[in-house]
């Protein structure tokens, strides 16, 4: 029977070439190669090896939270993101928004005819990682794109 074409492994080919090992690590992550022995943010947080995704726990917990595992405070270093600190990230980075960019002033859908004079900076992906990533909306229109239905009525009245 033919052997795992995976250097140093010799057990049963099942498909492609591969044992059911390899084929299953191809199937999930895309490679078949180990899981890798370092944190790949490797800063002063670490707290060991990998977990899940190639990070330490410290930063795998982060990311899975706040979809990033470190964040830039507002004067560009590194601060690390907690239930306590999301607050002040969040809205240190709104605050970068506005000075990098301005004051929104206008709603980027097409037509809009809320009748509302004050706009936003809406996150487009939600995953709040740089000022490039927001665009600019009526209140009323960034209540809907976040999904925040209680919002958009009190608004609306």
């Amino acid at each position: 029977m033919a052997e795992c074409k995976v250097e140093g492994c010799d057990r049963p080919v099942r498909c492609r070439g591969w044992c059911e090992k390899h084929y299953r690590r191809w199937r999930r992550r895309g490679t078949t190669d180990d899981f890798p022995t370092v944190c790949k943010i490797n800063d002063e947080d670490c707290c060991g090896g990998p977990l899940a995704r190639g990070m330490c726990q410290n930063h795998y917990k982060r990311w899975k939270a706040h979809g990033a595992p470190l964040a830039p405070s507002e004067r560009g270093k590194w601060l690390r993101i907690g239930p306590k600190t999301w607050p002040q990230y969040y809205n240190a980075l709104h605050e970068r928004v506005r000075t990098e960019r301005g004051n929104a002033d206008h709603c980027i859908i097409y037509l809009c005819d809320t009748g509302s004079t004050k706009f936003e900076w809406a996150n487009i992906s939600h995953e709040y990682k740089d000022v490039g990533d927001f665009m600019p909306m009526c209140q009323i229109h960034h209540a809907q794109y976040d999904g925040k239905p209680s919002r958009v009525e009190a608004l609306a009245a």
